[in-house]
């Protein structure tokens, strides 16, 4: 299946991030959220007014996600925080550099995660220097209004793209620089069983990724100059060319979640080649025939533990 038009990336925030990555769309702003990573800096874009909003960042922000209690948990470098876009204050809530979760954060950050329709939180980190296989998948939820995290999958070396099918029963995770798709069973508890390989990617390394309601894989490929539309049994149904090399994530929005979000990174670039692609490192979006699916935001119970906490 193909979809009706055309879908041509149009560059909607020319901001050259360093390393725009995971945006979300937030239903009840109308308003679309992401990180640069490098730049160090939390965007909000408002497509109804073109309002761009920023705050710096006291890291790296490698992820950022709604949650019930209005506001956001952002992964920066090793720890995880809450950010009030109202005051554009940040709280540390937890440091992921103790001995609880068994896994050596020493060499690694923080790097993508999804929200599953049960309000769970998985998300990952990978190794620093993008060369060891030091990175893993987590799933962050609650036990007695208590966070709780657990290691679901390791020996990445840059994982990325955790997305959950709709009913909750299939995980989709990439292992982005060996251009692997991979496809888990997940049971109530969030464990995760059956592994197995469903996409070889040819073009770039797949990177965010992003479903529809029909549970069509969207995924973003790091120097590929493009997204590839998967089914969810992962038959390549069609390639959206980008007019830059690294694209990044997308989510879907608007009022009829009809449009792709889309964002793109410089970094990797050199000066030579940043010529060629001025628009490298902006935020892209284009009409979709499919409404997305958006994400839920993350659970957080009346009484939960928002302290700040080691594990």
């Amino acid at each position: 299946m193909t979809h009706k038009k055309p879908l041509n990336p149009e560059c909607i925030w020319d901001l050259k991030a360093q390393l725009g990555e995971a945006p979300i769309w937030v239903e009840s702003e109308q308003a679309l959220y992401f990180v640069d990573v490098f730049g160090q800096k939390i965007h909000r874009y408002d497509p109804a007014s073109d309002t761009k909003l920023s705050w710096d960042s006291p890291g790296k922000p490698c992820f950022i996600v709604a949650s019930t209690n209005e506001k956001f948990v952002v992964g920066i470098d090793k720890e995880l925080y809450w950010f009030n876009p109202k005051t554009g204050r940040m709280d540390l809530w937890i440091n992921l550099t103790g001995q609880k979760s068994k896994i050596d954060f020493s060499n690694t950050r923080l790097n993508d995660a999804y929200v599953d329709a049960q309000g769970r939180l998985w998300f990952s980190n990978m190794d620093a220097e993008e060369e060891e296989p030091n990175g893993s998948l987590f799933l962050l939820d609650w036990e007695e209004n208590n966070p709780r995290i657990s290691c679901q999958d390791q020996g990445y070396v840059v994982p990325n793209g955790p997305l959950v099918s709709p009913d909750g029963k299939v995980l989709y995770h990439n292992h982005t620089p060996e251009q692997h798709m991979y496809r888990f069973e997940v049971d109530e508890d969030g464990n995760l069983s059956n592994k197995e390989l469903l996409v070889k990617v040819e073009e770039g390394c797949p990177d965010g990724m992003g479903m529809d309601k029909e549970g069509n894989i969207w995924v973003c490929l790091y120097g590929g100059h493009q997204m590839q539309f998967y089914s969810k049994d992962g038959e390549l149904r069609e390639v959206i060319p980008f007019p830059c090399p690294n694209v990044t994530k997308v989510a879907f929005g608007g009022p009829d979640l009809t449009t792709a979000f889309v964002t793109t990174a410089t970094r990797g670039i050199d000066a030579k080649d940043l010529v060629k692609y001025p628009l490298a490192g902006g935020l892209f979006s284009f009409k979709v025939s499919i409404p997305g699916r958006p994400q839920k935001p993350f659970s957080v119970p009346s009484k939960a533990n928002l302290k700040e906490q080691v594990f």
